[in-house]
């Protein structure tokens, strides 16, 4: 479990205390750690051939690139000005719109059956049509488990927006305006479960910094479950340290294989 103070205490930055408004550029920097995280446990060799689909500039493949040279990292993202800087990070690049119809059809020349991992991290979210895109993946890339990360609409911060009884589109973040799809860990298992994919190692989560006066509950000992969260103008009840950690995450990775492997 990734929290945001211990991100920070590393970088010698300021510690968050509940009810902070958390500079964005720390939130960020917060999640990106968490994709690290969560794909770091999923590379058990360096001689590895990873597709990242929706890569934007390339700073999470150049990240490991520069960590294990062996790897070889292909991005791709819809955005031609991203693009031309990830060409300067990534061992390959190709200017794609996820959203067109058989998009992946046109990386079959380019990464065919080699690829081992596909990395979608907050990308998931943005398409017209994720169903298609889990269905695609197994027939195209064979070979490929993949690591997926994806922002938690059963977020505290949700919670308490739903509970003043508002739903406020933001240019960044949980209810980014752009995102066309939102999950929380439970229905997006139900998700992939549809569509031939188990889960094949637990689940990583980010706690928010929003939450960090509920995770203080954590501590607890199980008997004392389930507990009482009393936020604003209403009361949510936790039956057990799983469920505070899902309620208190702004987001959480998973790692996806097909059910008959």
């Amino acid at each position: 479990m990734v929290t945001p103070n211990k991100i920070l205490k590393n970088r010698g930055d300021k510690q968050i205390k509940y009810g902070d408004n958390v500079n964005p550029v720390a939130r960020k920097l917060i999640y990106n750690f968490l994709k690290i995280q969560v794909i770091r446990k999923e590379i058990k060799n360096s001689n590895i051939r990873i597709l990242e689909l929706g890569c934007s500039t390339g700073a999470l493949g150049n990240h490991f690139l520069n960590d294990i040279s062996l790897i070889h990292w292909h991005g791709v993202d819809y955005s031609e000005e991203a693009i031309k800087i990830a060409k300067t990070r990534l061992s390959n690049t190709t200017v794609l719109n996820l959203n067109a119809k058989n998009a992946l059809r046109e990386l079959e020349s380019s990464s065919r059956n080699d690829v081992n991992l596909i990395v979608m991290c907050d990308i998931f979210e943005h398409l017209d049509e994720p169903c298609d895109m889990l269905e695609s993946l197994p027939t195209i890339f064979k070979n490929a488990e993949i690591i997926i990360t994806l922002p938690n609409i059963a977020s505290e911060q949700i919670f308490l927006n739903l509970a003043n009884r508002d739903f406020p589109y933001a240019d960044s973040g949980i209810l980014d305006k752009t995102h066309k799809s939102f999950y929380t860990i439970k229905s997006f298992k139900r998700l992939a479960k549809i569509n031939g994919y188990k889960i094949a190692s637990p689940p990583q989560w980010l706690i928010d910094p929003i939450s960090a006066e509920s995770m203080k509950n954590y501590n607890l000992p199980a008997r004392q479950y389930p507990i009482k969260l009393h936020k604003e103008n209403f009361t949510i009840i936790i039956k057990d340290k799983n469920e505070l950690v899902e309620h208190c995450s702004y987001g959480f990775g998973l790692h996806l294989a097909r059910e008959n492997t």
